[in-house]
């Protein structure tokens, strides 16, 4: 889940709750996510800025 103050709510998916809140780039556009990786790409504007978390 992304919100548009420059963060990235981490979903525990069993319990549906917030378990950690990263900061990422300012207004956080989408997510995508890569299972073989285990990382998360966030896409931001303005800028162009792609944030990359990994496990």
């Amino acid at each position: 889940m992304v919100a548009y103050d420059g963060s990235l709510a981490v979903v525990d998916t069993t319990t549906d709750t917030i378990t950690t809140t990263l900061k990422v780039g300012e207004n956080p556009a989408a997510v995508a996510v890569d299972s073989k990786t285990h990382s998360a790409y966030v896409a931001s504007s303005p800028g162009n800025v792609v944030t990359v978390i990994t496990r």
